[in-house]
């Protein structure tokens, strides 16, 4: 079965294992059991994820690497774009199903995507070709420890493409408090319309990045993968000011918050995966290299929230006396979007122009 279907394929039946137990936690509010369970879900979705993005790499025929140095680069671009694709359109999937499913409980959810993690994994499974592995010893503890760490002499590009990916999914992952803004910004009481409108700005945003990744790939084939970079984060950026000032204005101006949204994240996401495909580093196996990659985008999407919430509870609102239905300033969310959002986007820059290597 070659390497990364059998670790996918074991990972993904974890993982469904725990959003059962995410159902039945969810259900009967048994909250220490939930947190463990998210704990364990979110760990083997990640060793998932890690040995599907080895995958691409893995296909890409190295032997012709050498051989056909500028087709290499394109595939990069190409693989990246449609990589993005994916990415939004699953996003657009789980929007649909909440949208359409809005009348059953929350906790209903984590069913369909247990099933759905198991499905398409064995659906990849099927259609990935790798060749036998004829090395399936297990690695060793020093293996384990070495594949957190990076060499500096000669790694230092792709901690920096893992560094500029942990600020822009903290920035990213901020999104996360939308329902609320929504409730406390626009004075929505009603929770189905809070789902209606966060659905509305989702698919839009979503649906833009799906239009403009595969583009936005082939273009930084000509012009390289960092102008993309910087659009995009000067985007996401203006996205997070467009929504500090929407409560002021009018709720049309969120619509357009959610477009910049979607243009930055596709910009960004469609280059992403060519960033560390063209800085992989030469002395780790491409399932280790892609596992840090990984883990960067996880820990910058728990740092978002992390952070936006620490500023959220600064603020609470005047009515604000239940923990089951919080309530917020707008100062609250003001400076969170500002800190967690506008900020950490702009710092990928810096960060992206300290990369040596020509990407």
């Amino acid at each position: 079965m070659g390497r990364r279907r059998p670790v996918m394929l074991l990972a993904s039946l974890f993982s469904a294992a725990g959003f059962l137990s995410l159902y039945f936690c969810s259900r009967y509010e048994w909250p220490h059991p939930f947190l463990m369970s998210l704990a364990f879900t979110e760990t083997a979705l990640n060793v998932a994820y890690a040995a599907h993005a080895a995958l691409p790499a893995d296909l890409r025929a190295p032997e012709t690497d050498v051989e056909n140095p500028g087709d290499t680069e394109a595939d990069a671009g190409l693989i990246s774009g449609i990589m993005a694709l994916h990415s939004f359109i699953g996003a657009v999937c789980a929007v649909c199903v909440l949208d359409v499913a809005k009348g059953f409980p929350l906790y209903s959810f984590y069913q369909f995507y247990g099933a759905a993690v198991v499905v398409i994994c064995i659906l990849v499974s099927c259609v990935a070709k790798e060749e036998p592995s004829s090395n399936l010893q297990l690695p060793s503890a020093g293996e384990i420890a070495a594949a957190y760490t990076m060499d500096r002499a000669r790694d230092m590009d792709f901690f920096w493409v893992c560094y500029g990916r942990l600020l822009f999914y903290t920035s990213q992952s901020v999104i996360v408090f939308m329902s609320y803004f929504i409730r406390d910004m626009f004075q929505v009481t009603s929770e189905k319309e809070v789902i209606s409108k966060l659905s509305t700005l989702v698919l839009i945003g979503q649906l833009l990045g799906a239009v403009v990744a595969v583009p936005s790939s082939r273009m930084s084939d000509h012009v390289g993968c960092k102008p993309a970079v910087y659009v995009s984060c000067v985007v996401q950026c203006i996205t997070f000011l467009t929504f500090i000032l929407a409560p002021m204005l009018a709720w049309n101006v969120m619509l357009i918050g959610a477009s910049f949204y979607g243009l930055g994240s596709g910009s960004y996401m469609s280059v992403d995966y060519a960033l560390a495909l063209k800085c992989l580093p030469s002395n780790k196996d491409r399932a280790q290299s892609f596992g840090l990659w990984g883990i960067a985008g996880f820990i910058g999407s728990c740092l978002g929230p992390l952070v936006a919430g620490g500023v959220l509870w600064l603020f609470p609102g005047p009515d604000s006396t239940s923990l089951h239905a919080p309530q917020f300033q707008y100062k609250g969310y003001a400076f969170g979007l500002l800190l967690a959002g506008s900020l950490p986007a702009l710092a990928v820059i810096p960060a992206t122009k300290q990369i040596i290597r020509k990407v």
